[in-house]
């Protein structure tokens, strides 16, 4: 299981994550904050337009916000037959990757992973219990 799983701190915002993990400073996250007030943007798009913080960084705040773990999927082997189990039009559509099989547990790199309709089709379809797992968009 990776290890960057962290549980989240109640009350903890994606800006004030970012702050502790040194990522941007307090000025940054006032200047986002001010800006999320100004435009109405979710501060992750102020953060992503601006360039300030890495996509996978951002991710694994997000992971933490969530309470799931984060996966980076880039040069990770897949078993064809785990990849099998979901179709590849609905992976493509729903931006889900299965990635790994552990006895009745199916683990699944979701863009959404609190999807529960999702969650509910790939359990449905394997007869496995799904755990999600929160991975950049472009990475599935």
């Amino acid at each position: 299981m990776p290890s960057n799983l962290v549980q989240k701190p109640f009350g903890s915002t994606l800006e004030e994550i970012l702050f502790k993990e040194g990522l941007i400073t307090s000025d940054q996250v006032s200047a986002v904050k001010l800006e999320s007030i100004n435009s109405g943007d979710p501060v992750e798009k102020i953060l992503i337009q601006r360039s300030l913080v890495p996509n996978d960084k951002i991710a694994q705040a997000k992971a933490q916000i969530l309470n799931v773990p984060y996966i980076y999927l880039a040069g990770r082997a897949i078993a064809a037959d785990v990849l099998n189990l979901v179709p590849e039009i609905a992976a493509r559509r729903y931006q889900i990757i299965p990635f790994e099989k552990k006895k009745e547990e199916l683990w699944v790199a979701m863009a959404d992973p609190l999807d529960i309709q999702i969650t509910q089709f790939v359990e449905k379809r394997t007869g496995l219990r799904v755990k999600p797992f929160l991975a950049l968009a472009e990475d599935i």
